[in-house]
């Protein structure tokens, strides 16, 4: 069976020619010093606090979805064991991932997004009531 680190590298291996640009639209938002700081960090050095930026703040400002999966890996990793960052609800980034285009993307894509889901689903290691998750869960996998 794999293991739940060998799903996270292979979510980085997966995502790793997506390479790290400007990576939001809005200038408004978003000063450049800000996007400057994300684009300079090392993606495994992103914190629970960048997390939850990238996925709430800036959910919709995207530049393109390259940079989104560019950063996915640390998202979904934030979101798992160990680090269980509370304010990354998976239910929103099912969300996410629908707006942008999850299943349009390669195969193989696709599949690492569903083993880690899946990992989640057996484990579940979340504060948030089970109910909702296995709502918005199936929810994501039929969309």
């Amino acid at each position: 069976m794999t293991s739940y680190k060998e799903v996270i590298d292979e979510l980085y291996s997966t995502f790793s020619k997506y390479k790290v640009g400007k990576p939001f639209d809005c200038g408004y938002c978003h000063s450049d010093e800000w996007q400057q700081y994300y684009i300079d960090t090392p993606l495994r050095e992103l914190t629970g606090q960048h997390g939850y930026e990238l996925v709430t703040e800036v959910a919709d400002h995207w530049a393109n979805s390259q940079i989104y999966k560019h950063y996915l890996p640390r998202i979904l990793e934030l979101l798992g064991p160990p680090y269980l960052v509370d304010d990354l609800c998976p239910e929103f980034i099912f969300e996410k991932l629908i707006l942008n285009e999850f299943h349009s993307w390669e195969q193989r894509e696709r599949d690492i997004i569903f083993q880690y889901f899946s990992f989640l689903d057996n484990e579940y290691p979340f504060d948030c009531d089970k109910e909702d998750w296995d709502e918005a869960y199936l929810e994501f996998t039929k969309a």
